[in-house]
């Protein structure tokens, strides 16, 4: 036989190359905002110490934070 087909590379079937194929890229770190990052910090902490206290007290996560 003098013709031979070509072998397909793996694919995981959405068109994206198997990791060694693929090309690296240099990503620059996000700008960080530490006035936004504590805002957010606090936030999420006064959202969790809310809803665990309203748990614990048997009312709505709304009413404690009013």
């Amino acid at each position: 036989m003098a013709y031979q087909a070509k072998r397909h590379q793996p694919n995981n079937h959405r068109g994206y190359l198997p990791m060694e194929n693929a090309i690296a890229r240099k990503l620059d770190p996000p700008e960080i905002n530490p006035i936004e990052i504590e805002s957010v910090l606090l936030n999420r902490l006064a959202s969790v110490g809310q809803k665990s206290y309203a748990e614990h007290m048997g009312i709505s996560e709304s009413t404690v934070s009013r």
